[in-house]
């Protein structure tokens, strides 16, 4: 959740993050001690339409081969606060694919017309190998649309903002050629209902499939009421991880699988480790998810899980008191995870977009910077990222439960 809160002595603000954070893991750092971040701009055309508009729950692509290009897609505008100058209403482009050129410092749009509609809160992957990006599912809300954004609805005469907590789900698994920026909008009709803020990791190695194979688990679906809205939508169990491995194919097949072991509470709106992390002896690859939250009940939750395939089992591995969801979790050296951002107040859930702020005098938030490292293998947290870490081995905890290195 790309949104920052400030506090003065007389109020609180809230308002949207206008960059994306780099961090140097070319060398050890601690982030109490020596961290340094760079922040990347939207504005880096002189022509204020050759910039991206600032989007939240959108996805980040990193296109290995095309080494000098990040690409973004899809998004929400952020509706809790329009005083910011450089604040922009929802677009009315057709423009949700953009690219910056880190050498250059600049921006590109791409037309996509395989994308009918803005889509944001989907599951996002990547298969760096080849450059191709996956945003599955998601959903569309009056942060997406200068429609919705400036319709207006009444209640007995009176002007009524009921409508700013309702969302469309919306199906489908978008699939980007981010060399060629070609786009395929796959039918997901057997996965089932249209879910999002779950998980999706792509695996290379696991499957039969030449394409490797996706992997979905966690996030919410529509409820089932007359109106869908951000609170009102059923879980998803986590025990049935979904798979596809003919995403590439023209009739495209989902196959459930069912999970044993310490299986987590339903959540959405936690953050998954983008890569899988192998075995020593190729006898498990592993998939790390951190926090999440159930609007249901409003419970944050602070705790990891590792779901090992091919065994399908789940492992809890931490738990702890300072729930949060809408954070990233990144992978960073050889053995580690950089988590970053996040909520850790449930008042502060869907604000961005019904606009419903709450009093920030006592909201929760992050003490220091946002920032905590993880040890993979030893299943610890930590401020220090350690560049010359050695090699990941399945924790212990793990190999107690399913075997393996």
């Amino acid at each position: 959740m790309p949104i920052q809160l400030a506090t003065d002595a007389h109020a609180g603000t809230i308002q949207v993050s206008k960059y994306i954070y780099e961090l140097d893991v070319g060398k050890s750092w601690d982030v109490n001690t020596n961290f340094t971040e760079s922040r990347i701009g939207r504005y880096a055309g002189t022509d204020a339409n050759a910039n991206p508009p600032n989007m939240l729950r959108g996805a980040l692509y990193a296109a290995n081969r095309e080494t000098n290009r990040l690409f973004t897609f899809g998004g929400s505008s952020f509706l809790a606060n329009d005083s910011d100058p450089d604040w922009e209403p929802p677009s009315q482009d057709a423009t949700s694919l953009w690219s910056y050129d880190t050498e250059i410092r600049d921006w590109h749009s791409y037309n996509i017309s395989g994308v009918p509609w803005r889509p944001n809160w989907g599951a996002v992957a990547e298969d760096i190998v080849h450059d191709v990006g996956f945003f599955l599912n998601g959903q569309y809300d009056r942060g997406s649309s200068y429609g919705l954004y400036t319709s207006v609805e009444y209640e007995g005469g009176t002007v009524s903002n009921a409508s700013f907590a309702e969302i469309t789900y919306l199906g489908g698994l978008i699939v980007i050629d981010l060399h060629t920026q070609e786009t395929r909008n796959v039918s997901t009709d057997t996965l089932g209902a249209p879910r999002v803020a779950g998980g999706l990791v792509y695996s290379p190695t696991f499957g039969k499939s030449a394409n490797g194979t996706l992997l979905t688990f966690g996030g919410m679906r529509s409820g089932g009421q007359s109106t869908d809205t951000f609170t009102n939508g059923a879980l998803i169990d986590m025990s049935t991880v979904s798979l596809c491995d003919s995403f590439m194919d023209e009739n495209v097949t989902w196959y459930n699988q069912s999970t044993t072991g310490d299986i987590p509470d339903p959540r959405m709106d936690f953050c998954t480790l983008p890569f899988e992390k192998d075995a020593k002896d190729n006898s498990s690859i592993n998939i790390y998810i951190h926090g999440g939250y159930d609007p249901g009940t409003s419970t944050l939750f602070d705790d990891m899980y590792i779901l090992s395939v091919p065994s399908f089992t789940w492992t809890r591995v931490y738990s702890g008191r300072a729930g949060r969801f809408g954070h990233s979790c990144n992978a960073a050296g050889l053995r580690q995870m950089v988590v970053a951002g996040g909520a850790r107040d449930a008042s502060l859930y869907a604000v961005e977009t019904t606009g419903d702020v709450p009093d920030l005098n006592d909201t929760m938030c992050d003490d220091g910077l946002g920032v905590s490292l993880f040890d993979l293998s030893n299943l610890t947290w930590g401020t220090f990222f350690d560049h010359d870490a050695p090699a990941y081995q399945v924790p212990q905890k793990v190999v107690d439960v399913i075997g393996g290195s």
